[in-house]
């Protein structure tokens, strides 16, 4: 069996999301590399794993990263058995320990007064996904998967449906959408033609030079989730605000207190407001 074109023909059958299916390609390209060509599952042992573990930590990737990697030999194994091709899976799998978060890859707070400074110097288009990306705390992948049937209304207001054939982790999730997300969503489903709302495009030029005219820091969309996460936290309790990013590594405290689609909306809300806080101020002072 070819480990790899087995495992891309089930997320494709699965219609997994495309930023995760050229996630999935990378990963089987570097196991190919180091396993051959022409390997099968007989060749993949609790030794080589640890071995190619080593290489990887050699080549400074971190541990996050090796043990998506090994995820999908483990995921190999699994499709061969039900195909009947072996009758069990490794006796044993290391642990991949994953490293102590990277200080440039966690994200930076982007103030709320700098956000209302570069906002009126984007593009309109530019300018609502921002904005929803701010409000909603989606990952980018995420947002460029954005559809109009995701939407829609429940008593506590708008939220998102987000797909598990979306989300980084594959499981569904509600994201709350406050009104000026719900614009910006309205805006861009009567602009664009493509199902996508907010298609994959490079913005990081048009930010930049944004940022540098409103005198401020450049940030990222990496940047703006951490500001939503940052921010929610002030008036929505964690558990809330976890499910509403969709992080897949919950404690088991967390997972005994998964916020409800009320504790979704109710941190969208919080980040809304210190928008239109943040905007108040720009228009008292005259700032630019």
């Amino acid at each position: 069996m070819d480990m790899g074109a087995a495992d891309m023909r089930e997320a494709d059958a699965k219609e997994l999301a495309p930023g995760y299916r050229r996630a999935l390609a990378v990963y089987w390209k570097h196991l190919g590399n180091f396993f051959g060509p022409d390997a099968t599952l007989a060749d993949v042992t609790y030794e080589r794993v640890r071995d190619y573990e080593a290489m990887r930590r050699k080549k400074n990737i971190r541990g996050q990263s090796i043990r998506e990697e090994v995820a999908a030999l483990k995921r190999a194994f699994k499709i061969a058995i039900r195909r009947g091709l072996i009758h069990r899976d490794l006796e044993e799998w290391p642990v991949i320990r994953s490293d102590a978060p990277h200080p440039g890859r966690r994200g930076k707070l982007v103030p709320m007064a700098d956000l209302v400074r570069v906002l009126p110097r984007l593009t309109e288009a530019l300018r609502d996904e921002l904005v929803f990306a701010v409000l909603t705390g989606l990952r980018r992948e995420e947002l460029c998967e954005v559809r109009r049937s995701w939407l829609r209304k429940v008593p506590e207001g708008w939220v998102l449906e987000v797909p598990g054939v979306a989300s980084k982790t594959g499981e569904a999730r509600t994201v709350a959408v406050p009104k000026a997300a719900l614009e910006a969503f309205n805006r861009r489903a009567d602009a664009i033609e493509g199902e996508a709302l907010f298609p994959l495009q490079d913005h990081r030029k048009a930010i930049a030079t944004a940022c540098r005219d409103a005198e401020v820091p450049r940030f990222t969309y990496r940047d703006l989730r951490t500001t939503f996460a940052t921010v929610a936290q002030a008036g929505a309790d964690l558990a809330s605000v976890r499910d509403a990013m969709g992080h897949a590594d919950l404690t088991t405290t967390n997972i005994y207190l998964r916020g409800q689609v009320s504790g979704a909306v109710t941190a969208g809300k919080v980040v809304e407001a210190a928008m239109v806080k943040a905007g108040k101020k720009k228009r008292r002072r005259g700032g630019k």
